[in-house]
């Protein structure tokens, strides 16, 4: 019996000092931070892409100008001295980044009664003695931001406002279908130079067709899928 207590004492002791070990590896042990590739991988699972320091939602969205001057890819002159334009651009297709803020009325969503935000009154965790009203919401509209960033860093190609609806596939998930509407600037687009008109000759005493970039406005028809 004293030979059995004497073991047990031994392995508690040694049970003891590994656990101590453990602990102070533990302490030691620097804490995790997010490195470039863990932040990626996040952002891959939510959607979101990193920009200027804020997070965007991905959205898919379809510009249409309606600027004064069409926007021209390429023109030529032809063997007759005429300007023929080869490529017009006016309504585009793009990914861009966006942004919104979803108000959650406690009403359904126009007359389909399975979008109805829940809402029910619990006590105020600041003052028990007062109800607050909480919003399970299944649906949300409010004002959006979107841009298309440029070729180099920190540059906006193309930017835009407008009004989103967003349907939220349910209450425990952040996945939803928003569509959006607004207006859109494109501060670089490509035209024709300033006396260059389709179908007409060249000013005179010029042989090439000469094209600047101006702000160019438009509709923008978006499409983004987080709530």
């Amino acid at each position: 019996m004293k030979m059995i207590s004497v073991m047990l004492a031994m392995a508690l002791a040694h049970a003891t000092a590994a656990q101590a070990q453990a602990s102070v590896q533990e302490e030691e042990q620097p804490p995790k931070t997010l490195t470039p590739d863990t932040e990626r991988a996040a952002d891959d699972e939510t959607g979101m892409r990193p920009f200027g320091g804020i997070r965007f939602g991905v959205g898919l969205s379809l510009t249409s100008d309606k600027g004064s001057n069409d926007r021209v890819g390429g023109a030529v002159v032809d063997p007759g001295g005429i300007v023929r334009v080869t490529d017009v651009n006016n309504n585009r297709a793009r990914v861009m980044l966006e942004a919104h803020y979803f108000l959650t009325p406690c009403r359904r969503f126009l007359w389909l009664s399975s979008m109805s935000n829940d809402c029910y009154r619990i006590a105020d965790p600041k003052d028990p003695s007062r109800t607050i009203v909480e919003v399970a919401p299944k649906w949300g509209v409010g004002p959006f931001v979107a841009l298309q960033p440029g070729g180099d860093k920190e540059v906006i190609d193309a930017i835009g406002i407008g009004l989103m609806v967003g349907l939220r596939r349910g209450t425990d998930t952040r996945q939803s279908f928003n569509l959006g509407v607004g207006y859109v600037v494109d501060p670089d687009t490509q035209v024709l130079g300033d006396g260059i008109r389709e179908n007409q000759p060249l000013p005179a005493g010029e042989t090439e067709v000469r094209f600047k970039e101006t702000a160019q406005t438009g509709w923008l028809f978006i499409a983004s899928f987080s709530f």
